[in-house]
């Protein structure tokens, strides 16, 4: 058995939003966008432009949280049931990320057809290069045809299928060793891949970040009675090694970099898992702050709630203002008289409107058949309870509550 979780405050259930989580999925999220938005010439060979291309760590702030995130669930589950349902996880997780993933990869698919058909290239090898994408292989099939960013969705996709079955084959109380092997392997596997691109994109090269996430859900379900009063305490420490862990790439260079492939992609997970451990220990900070503090963090908290189907519209709408963006700045110098380069304004607000879309139209109409089809454990509870027939009470009964305050019918002598 694992271990007891230790007397404390009620442990909110593993399917509830968490705020602070939701807002670390926006900064990661924003995150990623400002190292992919379309700069200035000048500016993004200057400092300012590595600033910005910092934002590509913000993929292993996403591995923390999906493997304390996935973990978690994982853990309750088999609390609650003694057991995990991989077949079901699949399927809950499989109406979460198919849906949104095919219907952006349709829609980006269409405008490389369209790119391709206006510049008078072949259209039918795409048709053979976009299987790999399809099947979430496109890091080891000819991982050079891959949908621009979906490399990270590959990873998380193998996470969510190996993560059940690791589970099952070796108990919860191996899960963290195993997962410390994930972790000290990541940064070899890295320094030693004779493809330094390849160990940037790659599920076993990338899957120690997973792994903390991992080893941080373990510590937060199962040893809340020393998780939550140590976090507390180094409070402080853990949020400033987050930004500070980022000076790592600014001075040594990024993932092409030795350092940085190895021991670098490691430390940032470790500040990542930090910063992490500091949000899961705050569910609700900064959402009912005043002034800008508040402004912010529920800004974040709302960004995060979309921040799937934000990731995935990118990958549309970055082509698309890189093709216009000379349309765009004409068109926006006719208006206000101004020469500016507006392509990163209209890449970050078109992201916005089209994930938000994406994910009302598409993500959340398969949210809501998941939970006909395949419901979560809290909801087939209250399904239980409220088809359960109970007799209704008479003149020989009497509602009381027992010692845990829960109503019970008793029955007069």
């Amino acid at each position: 058995m694992p271990p007891r979780n230790a007397p404390g405050a009620r442990m909110p259930p593993p399917d509830r939003r968490l705020f602070s989580l939701d807002a670390l999925r926006g900064l990661a999220v924003l995150m990623v966008l400002a190292a992919h938005v379309p700069l200035p010439d000048g500016f993004a060979h200057g400092p300012g432009g590595r600033v910005f291309r910092l934002g590509i760590y913000g993929v292993v702030l996403f591995f923390v949280l999906s493997g304390f995130l996935i973990s978690r669930l994982l853990y309750g589950e088999l609390g609650r049931t003694g057991r995990v349902d991989v077949r079901r996880f699949w399927l809950r997780r499989g109406l979460k990320i198919w849906p949104a993933y095919y219907a952006a990869y349709g829609a980006a698919f269409g405008l490389a057809l369209a790119l391709a058909v206006r510049a008078g290239e072949p259209v039918g090898p795409k048709f053979v290069e976009a299987v790999p994408n399809l099947l979430f292989v496109q890091t080891y099939v000819w991982p050079e045809t891959r949908w621009d960013m979906s490399w990270s969705l590959a990873v998380e996709e193998h996470f969510y299928l190996a993560l059940p079955l690791v589970l099952v084959a070796v108990g919860v109380r191996r899960l963290p060793w195993v997962c410390l092997a994930g972790c000290l392997a990541g940064p070899v596997l890295r320094a030693l891949a004779a493809d330094p691109e390849l160990a940037r994109i790659q599920t076993h090269t990338r899957a120690d970040a997973l792994c903390l996430g991992v080893l941080l859900g373990y510590a937060h379900h199962y040893h809340r009675g020393r998780f939550f009063p140590r976090v507390r305490r180094w409070r402080v420490p853990l949020l400033v090694l987050g930004p500070a862990a980022l000076a790592v790439p600014f001075v040594w260079g990024y993932s092409e970099s030795l350092v940085m492939r190895a021991g670098g992609l490691t430390l940032l997970a470790l500040a990542s898992a930090g910063v992490v451990a500091v949000a899961a220990a705050y569910p609700d900070a900064g959402r009912f702050a005043r002034g800008p503090v508040g402004w912010a963090a529920r800004g974040l908290g709302w960004v995060g709630v979309y921040s799937y189907t934000i990731y995935l519209a990118q990958a549309v709408t970055l082509p698309l203002v890189w093709a216009g963006g000379d349309v765009l700045n004409r068109l926006f110098a006719r208006l206000s008289g101004l020469a500016l380069d507006v392509r990163g304004v209209a890449f970050v607000l078109l992201t916005l409107a089209w994930g938000v879309a994406l994910s009302r139209l598409v993500e959340r109409p398969f949210l809501r058949l998941r939970e006909k089809w395949v419901p979560s454990d809290r909801k087939r509870d209250e399904r239980v309870v409220i088809e359960a027939r109970i007799p209704a009470p008479d003149r020989t009964t009497t509602p009381v509550a027992d010692r845990t305050g829960t109503l019970a019918l008793v029955t007069k002598d």
